[in-house]
């Protein structure tokens, strides 16, 4: 398992992430530390209905046999593959077409050398999806990271998207290698979001010849 992969030490089934939160606070061994750090296995948190309201979107799901919605079956996901697979793969699958669309852009698929450090790259400039917050385990961290990575591959420029906007107050944040951009895709998930695809489109031009 990964450095910044996430791990689960109880699975509670059937509830919402809020009674979950109310039956750790009120059960005899309370264990604050615990209620915080409650994460949620549903189409809701997966904001899956919300991606699909962008504009051909669902008929590209449909076509790869992708789910659209979470249905009652004989298996379900389990915690960590949900979050370190499935949710991955939803912002690599959404970033990408959405790029494809807006900027008529189709981003690379990374050689075998490069493989794992990114999800995409156009030129020497490399792209990193994302469908989950990662500020938590620390912006320094996180940068010297996308920096080794970028030294790895010999890369000029890394820029770092998230699908969604948690915060909703988020801004884009630039230095010298790296761009990060907050959200991809407006809140109701219908349009993407301009400055976003400005950013992204400034950086792939200026980039383009390299």
């Amino acid at each position: 398992m990964g450095k910044y992969d996430f791990e689960y030490t109880d699975v509670f089934f059937n509830q919402t992430k809020e009674e979950v939160i109310s039956r750790i606070q009120n059960s005899k061994h309370k264990q604050d530390w615990l209620a915080s750090n409650v994460h949620e296995v549903s189409e809701e948190n997966a904001r899956l209905s919300k991606m699909l309201n962008y504009p051909g979107l669902r008929e590209e799901f449909i076509k790869h046999g992708y789910a659209t919605s979470f249905e009652e079956n004989d298996y379900i996901l389990s915690p960590v593959l949900y979050q370190n697979i499935y949710k991955g793969r939803l912002g690599e699958f959404v970033g990408r077409f959405v790029i494809k669309k807006e900027l008529g852009i189709d981003l690379e698929e990374l050689s075998i050398e490069e493989f794992e450090r990114f999800d995409f790259k156009r030129g020497k400039v490399y792209i990193d999806f994302k469908h989950w917050r990662y500020s938590s385990y620390g912006a320094n961290t996180i940068t010297n990271k996308i920096l080794n990575k970028l030294d790895e591959v010999e890369g000029k420029k890394a820029i770092v998207i998230n699908i969604f906007d948690e915060n909703e107050m988020d801004k884009i944040i630039e230095s010298n290698r790296i761009i990060e951009i907050p959200a991809l895709l407006e809140n109701d998930g219908f349009h993407a979001n301009p400055e976003a695809i400005n950013k992204i489109r400034m950086c792939l031009e200026d980039c383009k010849n390299d």
